[in-house]
């Protein structure tokens, strides 16, 4: 799981660069509009806000969080199952 978790932190890692790049390279010689840059400053925002909580819900699925059950002693004890 852990390995998959890396994979996945590096190739968003990837996209987020190659994304950013391509957007400069389209303000720098004014393929977009003005009030399209807004736009997508904004959509950019809450793309990176999904991404990061993605990642944070990744992290939280390969953890080992207890689930605040215990057996009691005498399950334990018992040694077998009873019918």
């Amino acid at each position: 799981m852990a390995a998959a978790i890396i994979i996945y932190v590096i190739l968003l890692i990837i996209f987020l660069i190659i994304s950013s790049l391509v957007f400069r390279q389209a303000t720098k010689f004014g393929y977009l509009a003005p009030r399209f840059k807004i736009v997508a400053a904004i959509f950019g925002i809450l793309s990176f806000t999904i991404i990061v909580f993605s990642i944070y819900l990744l992290m939280q699925l390969g953890g080992t969080g207890g689930s605040g059950y215990t057996i009691p002693d005498s399950v334990e004890s018992s040694g077998g199952l009873n019918f």
